[in-house]
């Protein structure tokens, strides 16, 4: 049988109610390959609160509000409740890769931002179901098309380049 792993902020260094809250946070350093990928999950997760926890603030909406509006979407039967939420963003559960994107359905892309075009939806009980289930972002649509996205606002700024810059 397997040890129990410790939860996500189990693993940082000093106060763990930064986690999802801070961006520059120290965590404790591994042993063990499994404790790598373990430190990985945590890092992603934390980032991925940090940001879920962003764009409800920008959008003036609280965890329960955005549970209760996103948990009757007939294309997402397997929500889960706003504890599990709550405790994911806090960093006392884990989240699993498809609770992070069905997270992402509601929020829009957060953990990455796919460079290959998505594929078209062509279920109509899928089409509009979420918001942005079916999104594309026009900057990537831009550098895969070598065109402006067909719905794209023809009064909007461009973008930032697509080029990844370096930090420095």
């Amino acid at each position: 049988m397997s040890e129990r792993k410790p939860p996500p902020r189990g693993l940082i260094l000093g106060a763990p109610s930064v986690f999802g809250h801070q961006v520059d946070v120290s965590w404790k350093q591994p042993g063990t390959l499994d404790e790598l990928v373990l430190l990985r999950h945590a890092e992603i997760q934390h980032e991925f609160a940090f940001r879920v926890r962003t764009r409800l603030r920008k959008r003036g909406v609280g965890q329960r509000q955005f549970v209760g509006a996103t948990a009757g979407h007939a294309a997402d039967d397997n929500w889960f409740p706003l504890d599990h939420f709550g405790r994911g963003l806090n960093g006392t559960s884990w989240f699993t890769f498809d609770q992070m994107l069905r997270i992402e359905q509601h929020t829009g892309p957060i953990l990455v931002r796919l460079r290959f075009p998505r594929t078209v939806l062509t279920n109509p009980a899928l089409i509009g179901s979420v918001p942005y289930a079916d999104s594309v972002d026009p900057e990537v649509y831009r550098e895969v098309h070598g065109r402006p996205h067909p719905q794209a606002e023809s009064n909007s700024e461009p973008g930032p380049s697509a080029v990844p810059q370096s930090r420095a």
